[in-house]
């Protein structure tokens, strides 16, 4: 018998909030205040397929010198924000806490994550599919963080961690994957190939900050559809920015 989706998202969360600090000192990957910058706008390498920019560019300095991609402002009015889920998760408990953008504008489902998104406190109990759009947040927000800011610092193992809740919710097989590269929003590269592109994104096209918010906002439609039953009702993908 399946566990209803909340229990399941639940001790998914669980496992989340267990992330070794080994690691970095900060369990939900905002680094150092020394290794972030406000903006520094960068264009290298060639892309492996198609994507409309978004609003990180990767750090040239850091892409031709480390071969690392870490997310800054793509233009002077975009400054690169981790989202900061440990420190917020604490203001009001489960079914208290409401998904808003860096400057307090509420997130509702299905509305993508965005820089800076954060949990804030809920004057009235959210329930039902906006609930787990929150925990959804909770989890994928924890991922974006390490993938945007942290990447040289993703095992294998972490890795898997983050992808969990997709094959706990039977995302991760062959057909789910085949069905998600047929949208525009869907997942065009398999998580071990995104994997790659963290790992040595100067060999796997350069500036590659646009294709992992791709990946992140697929990942979260093809969670959201599943914990949220009534999105598949709608039109495919006419609720998400093309």
């Amino acid at each position: 018998m399946r566990l209803p989706w909340a229990h399941l998202i639940s001790q998914t969360l669980l496992l989340l909030r267990l992330l070794s600090l080994e690691v970095l000192h900060c369990a939900d990957g905002v680094p150092p205040a020394s290794e972030t910058y406000a903006l520094i706008v960068g264009d290298v390498g060639a892309s492996p397929y198609d994507v409309a920019a978004g609003e990180y560019v990767c750090h040239p300095g850091r892409l031709v010198d480390h071969n690392t991609c870490l997310a800054v402002g793509v233009s002077s009015s975009v400054v690169a924000t981790p989202h900061p889920i440990n420190d917020t998760r604490a203001l009001a408990p489960d079914k208290w806490r409401q998904v808003v953008s860096k400057d307090g504008t509420l997130k509702r489902l299905p509305t993508p994550w965005r820089n800076g998104d954060r949990l804030a406190r809920s004057s009235v109990e959210v329930t039902a599919s906006e609930r787990n759009y929150v925990l959804a947040f909770e989890m994928f927000a924890v991922m974006r963080n390490w993938m945007f800011f942290n990447a040289t610092h993703i095992t294998d193992a972490l890795w898997a961690h983050f992808h969990r809740p997709l094959l706990d919710c039977g995302l991760e097989d062959a057909p789910a994957a085949d069905a998600s590269r047929q949208y525009t929003l869907g997942r065009q590269l398999g998580r071990g190939q995104v994997l790659e592109m963290l790992r040595a994104p100067w060999w796997h096209g350069g500036d590659i900050a646009s294709h992992l918010t791709h990946y992140a906002d697929a990942v979260q439609a093809d969670f959201l559809c599943v914990v949220a039953p009534e999105l598949t009702h709608a039109p495919k993908n006419a609720a998400w920015p093309p």
